[in-house]
């Protein structure tokens, strides 16, 4: 006679593990080029969620569902530049020394919003590298939001 085996517990693992999938795919809008995360961020534009009541970035969590475990000493390189890019063809696995020379601001030659960093279009302010352009006009925007008062000039 066979002996039969409860499986309940594996498929409820694997039900679970399809849930937090979708939950998380839920979360991800494909544009033509990259998969952009729309849950919370990071103050500095990671992705990130919670798994088993611990932080993760979503692009190593993408990496980690689609290609496997991290190697270890290795850290998740975006190639695409887009730090809520999940795409795991856009995710790579290289040494932090790499990825933080592939992410040297000198290295770039237009700002996020496709200004030509130049001589004339480029300032630096504590290490950074920023647009004229862009600033100008974040400027004219925050003036024409301020209200002007009659009798005190602007």
């Amino acid at each position: 006679m066979f002996q039969t085996c409860d499986l309940s517990p594996v498929i409820t693992v694997m039900m679970m593990m399809r849930i937090k999938d979708e939950k998380f795919w839920a979360k991800v809008t494909k544009t033509d080029k990259c998969w952009l995360w729309i849950g919370c961020k990071t103050h500095n534009g990671y992705g990130q969620m919670r798994r088993n009541n611990k932080g993760i970035l979503v692009h190593r969590y993408s990496y980690m569902m689609t290609k496997g475990d991290i190697p270890e000493g290795l850290v998740i390189d975006h190639l695409c530049r887009v730090r809520n890019c999940v795409n795991p063809d856009h995710l790579e696995a290289v040494t932090n020394a790499e990825n933080l020379r592939r992410g040297i601001p000198g290295n770039k030659t237009h700002c996020p919003k496709g200004h030509e960093y130049n001589e004339n279009n480029t300032a630096f302010y504590s290490g950074y590298k920023y647009c004229k352009t862009c600033n100008r006009e974040k400027s004219r925007r925050i003036r024409a939001s301020i209200p002007t008062t009659p009798g005190i000039g602007r």
